[in-house]
């Protein structure tokens, strides 16, 4: 995942000794490395080991126009802003951005813990999980997962959670276009001390790492 984009050109070539312009996509990969490496604190990298008992759970959802998210104290919901909706995204591609919006907002707290999120996207779930896909935005989006990654030290995998069972995460991800979440939501928060935190527009614009 970390030279996705660059094979994927590379691929193009018939022959080795073939030339190719460099495109935009290419540039990212390299753009990746050149934000990382001004980060990296020369110690560790990114633990590929497995984990059986995560030290965090969490859980997010998205529909076509927000998303939303909680974990342990806290939770989120948002609109998409205008940029997002634009593109006229997959659910898919969403289901992963509410997943990078969420390590965005927690990934600091989370530094060197091993994190497992609860998504109702069968497609979101193996592409976190195996860090494999075809799909441009898609490799965007794992590209900023590893990046938070090592910048906060903390390893992240899914678990797939059947829409039923995700109904708080569901719900907040409507909380824009359902009345009755807006009047429901907030006893069940009040008793589990959930605090709701805001979200900037600036969270869901991705390969921006800084």
């Amino acid at each position: 995942m970390f030279i996705s984009r660059i094979l994927r050109l590379l691929r193009t070539l018939k022959f080795n000794h073939h030339h190719v312009n460099l495109n935009a996509e290419f540039c990212k990969d390299i753009r990746w490395w050149c934000h990382f490496l001004w980060s990296y604190n020369g110690v560790s990298m990114i633990n590929t080991a497995s984990w059986s008992s995560p030290e965090e759970v969490f859980a997010t959802d998205a529909c076509l126009t927000g998303c939303g998210g909680l974990c342990v104290d806290q939770y989120f919901h948002s609109v998409f802003p205008d940029f997002i909706l634009s593109q006229h995204l997959e659910i898919n591609c969403l289901e992963l951005l509410a997943i990078i919006v969420a390590l965005k907002l927690w990934g600091p707290r989370w530094k060197g813990l091993g994190l497992t999120v609860r998504c109702d996207n069968e497609v979101a779930v193996t592409v976190l999980n195996t860090g494999r896909c075809r799909n441009p935005f898609l490799t965007l989006c794992l590209g900023e997962i590893c990046y938070l990654s090592a910048l906060f030290e903390f390893e992240v995998c899914a678990v797939h959670l059947p829409g039923e069972s995700n109904c708080a995460a569901d719900t907040l991800s409507r909380w824009h276009e359902n009345a009755s979440a807006r009047t429901n939501f907030p006893e069940p928060a009040v008793q589990t001390n959930l605090t709701e935190v805001a979200v900037p527009a600036a969270l869901f614009a991705l390969d921006n790492p800084h």
